[in-house]
């Protein structure tokens, strides 16, 4: 949708605004935003030739309700986080907000999220950790360029001891079901969606510890973007909140599967 102006002058009044309007800078008054994201269902991710998922569906609202038309394209998380940093009506959705990005971007949320834990097969009972220091004597499939990449990193993990890393978090289930990689990252949102479409039941997998201080989902808007726009945009997503609409869509992707004790 794009941004509507009442015509409230006429004549050469109107001439002259209209003047000015077309002299402001196109970031000034942007009508269209393009939001990029990876595929991470259930926030978000392809069907049917489209961008979905529950983030991008809060995030729609976010825009229609501010006047904006925004245009959802899906990348490999780092081409994603490249792209939103460099268009000036770029955003990036479902992003980790971080001390280190926090300069980078403005930001709009917390959008949906879920506690994060590494994950285990149910029918590995010998993977047995009671701390992240334990998960160091195992593989863990991770994100490159992702958050939990740099969380597991500066808590001494490394690419050449323990980490395998994918361009996607989801291009790892299909190692991590055949017992290929010993631990993948997951949450209590994501992990029953990715693993019933790998065939397997929420059953099968079972977390073995919880992962803190991660960030939490975001919309990053590039800064380039008026602090109108994202102060409308926050406003907005309050408003949602209030009047229960944000429930109504966390509701239709939401389905929690067993989290255990948290260690």
């Amino acid at each position: 949708m794009k941004l509507k102006y009442p015509s409230i002058l006429s004549g050469a009044a109107s001439a002259v605004l209209l003047l000015l309007f077309w002299a402001l800078p196109v970031s000034a008054v942007p009508g269209r935003l393009t939001i990029y994201t990876e595929h991470f269902p259930p926030y978000n991710y392809a069907q049917d030739g489209r961008v979905v998922g529950v983030n991008v569906k809060i995030v729609e609202q976010l825009c229609l309700r501010s006047g904006l038309h925004c245009d959802f394209e899906l990348y490999p998380w780092l081409r994603a986080y490249a792209l939103a940093s460099k268009d000036s009506l770029g955003g990036l959705v479902s992003v980790s907000r971080t001390p280190e990005r926090e300069q980078h971007f403005h930001w709009v949320g917390p959008l949906k999220s879920a506690q994060s834990y590494l994950y285990r097969l149910a029918s590995r009972p010998d993977i047995r950790i009671s701390s992240l220091e334990d998960a160091k004597a195992y593989t863990i499939a991770i994100g490159r360029g992702d958050v939990y990449e740099r969380h597991l990193i500066d808590r001494g993990f490394s690419y050449d001891q323990n980490l395998v890393g994918f361009a996607s978090k989801f291009d790892a289930m299909e190692l991590f079901v055949k017992g290929k990689i010993d631990l993948i990252v997951g949450s209590e949102i994501v992990m029953p969606v990715w693993i019933e479409r790998t065939g397997s039941a929420v059953g099968d997998v079972e977390p073995v510890i919880a992962l803190h201080n991660v960030g939490g989902n975001y919309l990053a808007l590039n800064r380039d973007i008026p602090a109108s726009i994202v102060e409308g945009m926050r406003e907005t997503l309050q408003q949602l909140h209030q009047s229960g609409k944000y429930q109504t869509l966390v509701e239709r992707y939401y389905k929690p599967v067993n989290s255990g004790n948290e260690k």
